[in-house]
């Protein structure tokens, strides 16, 4: 349950996936990876199929927390500390393509793992879709903002008292609460 710390390797999703694809020795089961996506730099998702003789087939959610270490004296440049959906992991930024991979959940862990990836992936939306004008309170700070239109960026908020412009994390928008 800890972190495994080495060299960064070149390609860190093809690496990750190289990890979880295999063959058992003993029993001739096959571990594969069907889909992988690496989410802000610090995520792994991968949808995971198992198929053995002796058991039906399955696909779960493997994910792993990333660290980069880029100036380690020692070396140890690249880090991760893997897990599974049944593991009821807090990381819930999981694409929608590999959530539609997985077969039925193995246990309440996981069917909560998902529940969550999913509510995120609507708020996500739902943020998205928020029209211009929309005024909202940031959790972080308490302060009234507007949501205004901007060409190139989203998530960008004009602060009521002092007409400053800010940008904010979509996890920021999605913990506010509107306020009109």
């Amino acid at each position: 349950m800890g972190w495994l710390f080495y060299e960064k390797p070149k390609n860190v999703k093809a690496h990750m996936d190289g990890l979880f694809t295999f063959t058992h020795q003993d029993t001739g089961a096959c571990v594969r990876v069907l889909d992988s996506a690496i989410v802000h730099l610090h995520e792994y998702y991968a949808a995971v199929e198992s198929i053995s003789d002796s058991e039906p087939r399955t696909v779960t959610a493997v994910i792993c927390l990333l660290e980069y270490r880029l100036k380690d004296p020692d070396g140890f440049t690249f880090g991760y500390k893997d897990m599974d959906e049944a593991m009821g992991p807090n990381a819930i930024r999981c694409p929608e393509r590999i959530l539609k991979l997985l077969t039925m959940p193995e246990n309440d862990w996981a069917k909560n793992w998902r529940v969550r990836c999913q509510a995120y992936r609507i708020a996500c939306r739902s943020a998205d879709l928020m029209p211009e004008g929309t005024r909202v309170r940031m959790a972080h700070n308490d302060r009234e903002y507007t949501k205004v239109k901007h060409a190139k960026r989203k998530h960008v908020f004009r602060d009521v008292e002092t007409g400053q412009l800010y940008r904010f994390r979509q996890e920021s928008v999605i913990s506010a609460t509107i306020v009109n």
